[in-house]
């Protein structure tokens, strides 16, 4: 029994598609240039380790993260203990509900960057597993259990994502 799947063929999008030009361009991201974060906007999706991390490291490269953003208790604190606004390269996008698009999205990122650490086998990893050349994921059972060795593995300690990055 397979409880969750991904679809493993390509997006079928190119980048001269009108909708990868627009999507590219509103938020200012460079094709194969950017490191990728898909999730929700909870605690539990370690957004802040994320962010400390990627912002320690000196890459040039934007972080986009596809989520939806809601300016409540969690995203003040997140950005009160990270000044995520004072980096550029850190993009919060919203979300992304075009499968096609989001597919394309994965396969032209640098790497995509799990931090899930509740709730088991997560759809958004099977499909990142599935399209993105590398990923990084929160060093979890259930992701070990479902990457094995097909990932990286970081947990919240100082410059454990970000040598990755790197």
């Amino acid at each position: 029994f397979i409880a969750y799947g991904a679809d493993i063929s390509n997006s079928g999008l190119t980048p001269n598609d009108k909708k990868v030009k627009d999507w590219f361009s509103k938020f200012h991201i460079i094709l194969d240039q950017y490191f990728l974060v898909v999730g929700r906007f909870v605690p539990e999706n370690n957004l802040e380790t994320i962010i400390r991390e990627f912002m320690s490291s000196n890459v040039k490269n934007d972080l986009v993260i596809i989520t939806n953003v809601e300016k409540n208790k969690f995203y003040n604190k997140l950005k009160e203990k990270t000044h995520f606004e004072n980096d550029a390269r850190i993009k919060f996008v919203g979300t992304v509900y075009d499968q096609q698009l989001l597919k394309f999205i994965r396969e032209h990122a640098l790497a995509y960057i799990h931090g899930h650490s509740v709730g088991g086998t997560n759809p958004s990893l099977l499909e990142a597993l599935a399209s993105t050349k590398v990923n990084l994921l929160y060093d979890v059972g259930f992701n070990r259990e479902v990457a094995e060795n097909a990932a990286l593995y970081w947990d919240k300690s100082v410059n454990s994502l970000s040598n990755f990055i790197k």
